[in-house]
């Protein structure tokens, strides 16, 4: 997913400016724009709970033609983790704001990108 995708990408650009003193405005706007209002996150989440009942009929209606309860539930977990990770991605904000550290992409769940694939600012 793209969004997904551009949430990675943004994180890292943002973790590896996030010492550098003369990149903290844009640094703060990559991590508003990720989970700020209406941010990447928020969009993210509303596009899983727009699906949600949709995907659960779905998967409902396979394992009553099936009887197979094997059924990929990778969105619903997806879901879930999505929801802690951002409560941990704004923690993590709000820490950097204090002076610290920002979490590691896999501490949220998130892959590490490439470098071809972190976005310049």
């Amino acid at each position: 997913m793209k969004l997904a995708q551009e949430i990675v990408d943004s994180y890292a650009k943002a973790v590896q400016n996030q010492h550098d003193k003369s990149q903290q405005a844009v640094t703060s706007n990559i991590l508003g724009e990720i989970s700020g209002n209406n941010g990447r996150y928020q969009d993210l989440r509303d596009a899983y709970s727009a699906v949600k009942a949709e995907y659960s009929q779905v998967w409902l209606s396979e394992i009553a033609l099936t009887g197979s309860t094997t059924s990929p539930s990778a969105t619903i977990l997806k879901l879930k983790n999505g929801r802690s990770a951002e409560r941990c991605f704004e923690e993590g904000r709000r820490d950097w704001g204090l002076g610290k550290d920002l979490p590691s992409a896999s501490s949220l769940g998130l892959p590490a990108a490439t470098g071809s694939q972190v976005p310049s600012q």
